[in-house]
């Protein structure tokens, strides 16, 4: 049990960590004047980790490298389609459209194509959050206008977080 309790322990510090990295990355994008130069630097931020790690991991086996090109090209248009967000819209808006509406998706493709039956309280969930998700989409900017492009990308940016 204690070392369940200590597993517990560093998982719950770890999720906080990573918890607290994303929100400086998107506080860094979102109050730089130079959002694409921000995006940027948070992207090309990981590289030197990456190369420090690289010496103490195996290579991956071949059959993985066609899933590693596809995770690849998928977190490069998130990137993309998030960059054209934040520069369209708000972060505040943007970044919950972009995240909350990937479950959904995924939910919609488990039903439809999948055939997944769900349960009543997760149909239950799953509608709380389209709702939370339809009501950041008709947010209105300082001018009184709706931001329909930036909504429209950050649903573009969940098709690539699923």
């Amino acid at each position: 049990m204690r070392r369940f309790s200590k597993w517990v322990r560093r998982f719950f510090l770890a999720v906080i960590c990573a918890a607290l990295l994303h929100a400086s990355w998107n506080a860094l994008v979102k109050g730089g004047a130079d959002k694409r130069m921000n995006m940027g630097a948070v992207v090309l931020g990981h590289v030197p980790l990456a190369l420090v790690a690289l010496p103490f991991v195996p290579m991956p086996a071949l059959a993985s490298l066609p899933y590693l090109l596809v995770g690849i090209i998928l977190h490069f248009g998130y990137q993309i389609f998030l960059l054209r967000s934040y520069e369209k819209g708000d972060l505040t808006q943007v970044y919950p459209i972009a995240r909350g509406s990937a479950p959904l998706m995924v939910a919609l493709f488990s039903v439809v194509v999948l055939g997944v039956h769900l349960s009543g309280i997760e149909v239950v969930a799953i509608v709380v959050i389209g709702v939370g998700i339809l009501s950041l989409a008709l947010v209105r900017q300082a001018d009184g206008l709706r931001n329909g492009k930036a909504a429209r990308l950050a649903l573009v940016t969940g098709l690539f977080i699923d």
